[in-house]
């Protein structure tokens, strides 16, 4: 029998084969590397953060102009209405945009077509009312000479509410559909998105018949998001309002300009929202500790970067707020931490808020609201009487701390 020797043939093989698995490893682990960071949910989430971006920063040159150009009183006036801008705003998301983003992921084309085609007709019902109830305010206060707040502004108010809620629901609507190509919709103007409503055209079937239908889907979820809309306005809102009675409309003007630079944070806390909700809406359909693994994990990437955010913005808060007003403003370094705290509180557990959304479960988010306007009323308006402009952000804090405190307990528990 003839032995075959083979230790010459592997020992010089072997090297050749040893160099072809590191290359081929190599290989394969540049393409994993390349391919994990260009998969389309990441790139999707840089593109929603730059679109929020985009978004927020013309708002936030908007508000810088108008505090420089402005007095005290004026700027006051002005940050009062856009709360109530924002309050708008989460009512018309509450009933049209967070319920389709929410129920479309369960059907089928067709009826995803039919069902956005209601969803945009009650949009330009509900934004029409409300700039018809806005219109009507202004009016009465011209004609009964009523100078609580200025008619230029409301009239001014009534017309950019259609056009920005306008904005803002075809951003939430349709760029989930639309992928990276809808960044524009960042620059806050109402030509793209009637550009975006005309390209997506096809998409939009609308049905008279099943209008009510429709509206009636929405509302199983949606009565719960109005009714935690109209709890944030006591939550919200109305430390604003309470400011300029106890203190005067230029300590409302000093909050708006606390919450200038700190509006460097919204656009992250609205991408989440913006990506997370359609995230975990799919896959809250196969498995609910994916959800959980989606939202946990925002939470923990959000942590370090937003605390740095608040010590970076207390150490500098002096020069910021030179730069930005040129010494008009100069609120103290723990004001402007407690200010960015309750922010970084507000936008690290938003994607807690969208998860229970995608999980249906938005009654939870209206109860936390309660809680919220509880601590309002009990402890943020006595604070804001007698400490002012500190007292808004001690009650801020303590108010967003308990609410969504609430809302992590239970989120936890649903997907265990």
């Amino acid at each position: 029998m003839t032995q075959i020797d083979t230790s010459k043939q592997i020992g010089v093989e072997t090297p050749t084969i040893v160099i072809a698995a590191k290359s081929v490893a190599r290989e394969s682990l540049f393409r994993r590397l390349i391919a994990l960071t260009f998969r389309p949910s990441i790139v999707q989430g840089f593109v929603v953060l730059a679109d929020q971006g985009f978004r927020s920063g013309s708002t936030f040159l908007a508000s810088l102009l108008v505090g420089r150009a402005c007095g005290k009183e004026v700027y006051g006036f002005y940050t009062l209405l856009f709360s109530i801008l924002v309050s708008a705003g989460a009512f018309q998301a509450g009933l049209t945009g967070t319920p389709y983003v929410a129920l479309s992921p369960s059907k089928n084309k067709l009826e995803k077509h039919a069902y956005l085609g209601s969803v945009v007709a009650f949009h330009f019902l509900l934004s029409g009312v409300a700039s018809f109830l806005i219109f009507g305010l202004a009016a009465m206060t011209y004609f009964c000479d009523v100078k609580v707040v200025p008619v230029e502004l409301l009239l001014g108010f009534s017309v950019a509410l259609v056009f920005v809620l306008f904005r803002d629901f075809i951003r939430q609507v349709l760029t989930m559909q639309a992928g990276y190509a809808y960044m524009t919709m960042g620059f806050c103007s109402a030509v793209p998105a009637f550009g975006i409503l005309w390209f997506k055209r096809r998409n939009i079937v609308f049905h008279s018949h099943r209008f009510a239908s429709h509206v009636k889907e929405s509302w199983s979820i949606g009565r719960w998001l109005i009714g935690r809309a109209s709890i944030t306005l006591i939550s919200g809102p109305i430390y604003c309002l309470a400011l300029g009675v106890f203190k005067g409309p230029a300590s409302v003007g000093l909050y708006g300009a606390c919450m200038l630079p700190i509006s460097f944070l919204s656009p992250i806390g609205q991408a989440i929202n913006a990506f997370i909700t359609p995230k975990a809406s799919h896959a809250a359909v196969r498995n609910l500790k994916e959800v959980r693994t989606i939202v946990l994990t925002s939470v923990a990437v959000l942590g370090v970067p937003l605390i740095s955010f608040c010590l970076l913005l207390f150490f500098f808060s002096e020069y910021v707020m030179a730069i930005l007003f040129e010494g008009r403003y100069a609120p103290s370094s723990w004001l402007l931490l407690t200010f960015a705290s309750q922010m970084a509180v507000l936008v690290v557990s938003a994607s807690v808020d969208s998860g229970l959304i995608a999980l249906k479960h938005t009654e939870l988010g209206f109860k936390a609201q309660v809680i919220a306007a509880i601590v309002t009323i009990i402890i943020g308006l006595p604070l804001v009487y007698f400490l002012g402009i500190w007292g808004v952000g001690l009650g801020f804090l303590t108010s967003r701390l308990s609410s969504r405190l609430y809302q992590c307990v239970h989120f936890i528990r649903l997907t265990r």
